[in-house]
């Protein structure tokens, strides 16, 4: 889904165990990176990234049909990044505290132009996801729910808002990935959690915007872009 609320939250509370990790116990998952090509498509760029070479050569020499095929044009919803996944076996779980479409969203100058267009289409995708085997669940999950994954089992795509991205390494993030950012309040944008630095309380991420690059975020700026209302807080859990 994507967006809504802007309210701080804090620093997420972590457990002992997992805010006592030195540095050394973390480990970064290694992604072939792909930037993307259109304004539309920082979703399908983060399943190109968890996708095997094959899979992902297929979309990419195939992409105008594939794209007719999923039937999501260019406007991607979380639910379409599932199916896309599930089509090529790549195992996962996605959490949401939204099944289906929020009417709400009609008030979001983000989803006013989609909404209507999109809505039966998204509905009725959640609405077959179980038959097809798809793991959804209807649940928020916690910043040491994301960590642990990202330390024991694999990569995660979150849906975010762009407009609170950050990243420590770019001295100038908005000037760094301007596409990311707009004047409107929420701006959907995905980018996949590759590990976590304890030491700093950072995660570290790729984001579809730009070239070859590996960003780092401090965990509260993470917990506010993911949490903002308009995201549904959209997490997919990838289990290679």
């Amino acid at each position: 889904m994507s967006g809504g609320g802007e309210v701080k939250k804090g620093s997420p509370q972590l457990s002992p165990k997992m805010e006592n990790k030195v540095q050394d116990d973390a480990k970064i998952h290694e992604l072939i990176h792909y930037q993307q090509k259109y304004n539309w498509d920082c979703g399908l760029s983060c399943c190109l990234m968890v996708l095997n070479h094959s899979d992902r050569n297929f979309i990419l020499n195939n992409l105008n049909c594939f794209v007719e095929e999923e039937g999501f044009g260019e406007s991607t919803w979380t639910i379409d990044l599932c199916y896309i996944l599930n089509r090529f076996k790549v195992n996962f779980k996605y959490t949401t505290i939204t099944l289906g479409v929020d009417p709400g969203y009609i008030k979001e100058n983000f989803y006013d132009k989609v909404l209507a267009k999109d809505s039966g289409r998204v509905n009725t995708r959640f609405e077959e996801a179980e038959s097809r085997g798809m793991n959804i669940l209807e649940s928020a999950v916690t910043m040491e729910e994301i960590l642990d994954h990202l330390d024991k089992i694999g990569p995660v795509i979150v849906l975010t808002n762009a407009n609170l991205l950050t990243c420590t390494r770019c001295s100038n993030y908005i000037s760094c990935y301007p596409s990311c950012f707009t004047s409107i309040s929420y701006q959907g944008h995905y980018v996949v959690l590759v590990g976590f630095n304890p030491t700093s309380k950072e995660v570290l991420y790729r984001n579809p915007t730009v070239k070859d690059k590996v960003c780092h975020m401090p965990y509260d700026s993470l917990e506010e872009s993911r949490t903002a209302y308009g995201t549904d807080e959209d997490v997919i859990f990838i289990y290679p």
